[in-house]
């Protein structure tokens, strides 16, 4: 295991980040956004190394419907991502279908965590995950900061598939690269599901500061 749990993780990608000049460089413009409900529990540590804004973006999964943990792609924000290799053998009825839950997640996260307008409009954004894996969430959420008009986007995270494309970003940050990636868990000793509770505690603290 590489890391004993998602806050010892976020303190480790911390340490890598301060000591890069292109991140730490025009700090006052650099906000962390962290993704919804894993990447919070790491972006919050990030944060505090750098003292500085974080907020929290929503994203759901568009799951294979043969497969549930399988993505075929996100959305986030009104922006959609697809792996085109996968959905070319899916009917496009069940794409629509699996287009609408995913929808639904979205609405019911926002109901539950409050649906408050992401400001980084002219920032750096350091946008941060617990684990990178197919690169779906993270694409679409890059590209939903980029609409909303951020300057840079970053993407952070102490655990990235070896064949992930990283070519939308402005740079990419990680601990680990892993060819035999099967699961974000396996590079954790503790990987419980991130509880509503702690979330909408740490969302809290964020609002406060």
């Amino acid at each position: 295991m590489l890391f004993k749990d998602r806050v010892d993780a976020g303190r480790q990608l911390a340490a890598l980040l301060v000591e890069r000049e292109e991140i730490a460089r025009d700090k006052e413009s650099l906000v962390v956004v962290s993704i919804l409900r894993g990447g919070i529990v790491v972006g919050v540590e990030v944060a505090k190394k750098f003292a500085i804004p974080h907020c929290a973006i929503i994203v759901a999964k568009i799951a294979h419907p043969k497969q549930s943990e399988l993505a075929i792609g996100a959305v986030c924000e009104g922006e959609y991502f697809f792996d085109k290799h996968v959905i070319q053998a899916i009917p496009q009825d069940d794409i629509d279908d699996q287009i609408k839950k995913a929808e639904q997640k979205i609405t019911h996260y926002k109901k539950i965590y409050g649906d408050r307008e992401l400001d980084v409009l002219s920032k750096k954004v350091l946008l941060i995950d617990d684990g990178v894996a197919t690169g779906a969430t993270v694409n679409v959420a890059g590209a939903a900061l980029r609409k909303k008009g951020a300057r840079a986007v970053f993407l952070a995270s102490p655990v990235i598939a070896l064949d992930f494309d990283a070519t939308s970003f402005d740079g990419v940050y990680f601990l680990h690269q892993e060819a035999d990636f099967r699961a974000i868990s396996q590079f954790y000793e503790e990987f419980p599901q991130v509880s509503d509770a702690q979330v909408k505690e740490i969302m809290l603290g964020i609002q406060e500061n």
